[in-house]
């Protein structure tokens, strides 16, 4: 990465923590912010769970007896 990528990334870094500093003193704000974040966790966890359920299941079944 090149010297000015970088320092623009480091200014966007820093403007993106200004910001939620300034957002979190909001009254409310925290609190919407770690319920979104756990909202986001269950629907990660629902999209794994149902994509697992999704898939075919094979089985065989032999008619040969022993």
């Amino acid at each position: 990465m090149c010297g000015e990528a970088r320092m623009a990334t480091e200014n966007l870094s820093e403007e993106l923590d200004i910001l939620i500093k300034k957002a979190q003193s909001q009254p409310g704000i925290t609190e919407l912010m770690r319920a979104y974040g756990r909202y986001e966790e269950v629907i990660e966890q629902s999209r794994v769970y149902v994509e697992r359920q999704a898939r075919p299941v094979k089985t065989t079944v032999s008619s040969n007896s022993m």
